[in-house]
């Protein structure tokens, strides 16, 4: 994973880090709705693309997974 790497280059301790960590999810939720739209964009046309769909559903979903696993936990 990106963040992992970066984290031997970054001088500071721990806020480094962290910033890494917000980032690439940002970066991840940014990929989550471009692919939303993609989706969308696919369904509305005149000639669909019913496997290019369901390809881009699963690697939406993936993003979605590993967006939830590097959250951090929600607290009530």
């Amino acid at each position: 994973m990106r963040y992992v790497a970066n984290r031997r280059f970054n001088n500071k301790p721990n806020g480094g880090m962290l910033m890494s960590l917000e980032s690439h999810l940002a970066q991840l939720q940014r990929k989550h709705g471009d692919l939303d739209q993609q989706i969308e964009s696919l369904q509305i046309a005149p000639a669909k693309d019913d496997l290019e769909i369901a390809r881009l559903k699963r690697k939406k979903l993936a993003l979605k997974d590993e967006i939830m696993r590097l959250s951090p936990p929600v607290r009530h």
